[in-house]
């Protein structure tokens, strides 16, 4: 398999498919979380530090799987869809259905604002993702590479290969002043030759070798 490693701005970034996991309830603080799913940023309406534990819109997951859903007002249960995951979650109940097997969440969904809430582990565990905790920037980055773009990574063609490879999600590990961009559109990219499983990323104001 291809190693993947990217070098973005000032450090290395790494991809989702070599990403650590963390424990978010333990690592938030007081400061206002942020969250980061397969490089799209959450709106901050999306989420919610509630005792010590980072939450977040069931919607804002959609991402992940490609999810739909579906509410029952009556028995005050959401169902959600995805391409290899269904659930039935219960408003305060904390435990829920994964492919019909039961499994326990940490905490149980809310209505907040008109918006279920979700325990951020829960959204890890149910939908098979990784979760990397940035400490110094307050930001949970939840990543989950498509069958697609997996498989894209792997293929032959030296083209489809780099654009996959542009496209995985990442991670980043650095200081809130040395970030990394996600905005692609002032982005260049320089691969080895006929290398396709890392490269050098430049945007308009940093360039790295």
């Amino acid at each position: 398999m291809k190693k993947i490693s990217q070098i973005s701005i000032a450090l290395l970034c790494s991809a989702a498919l070599i990403a650590p996991s963390y424990n978010i309830s333990s690592a938030a603080s007081k400061q206002e979380p942020h969250v980061i799913i397969n490089n799209t940023s959450l709106s901050s309406e999306d989420i919610l530090l509630k005792n010590n534990q980072v939450f977040i819109t069931l919607t804002g997951a959609k991402t992940l799987d490609d999810l739909t859903f579906k509410w029952n007002n009556k028995t005050k249960q959401v169902t959600v869809q995805g391409k290899e995951t269904h659930l039935i979650l219960t408003i305060n109940k904390t435990t829920a259905q994964k492919n019909s097997e039961p499994v326990k969440l940490s905490s149980a969904p809310f209505i907040h604002k008109g918006k279920t809430m979700i325990p951020l582990r829960f959204v890890t565990e149910a939908m098979s993702s990784s979760v990397t905790w940035n400490q110094a920037t307050q930001t949970a980055y939840i990543t989950k590479a498509s069958s697609k773009l997996t498989k894209d990574y792997k293929s032959d063609e030296l083209s489809t290969a780099r654009n996959a490879a542009i496209n995985l999600p990442r991670v980043s590990q650095l200081p809130k002043e040395f970030e990394p961009t996600l905005d692609t559109f002032s982005l260049q990219y320089y691969f080895p030759e006929r290398e396709s499983g890392q490269f050098i990323e430049v945007n308009e104001y940093f360039a790295v070798i």
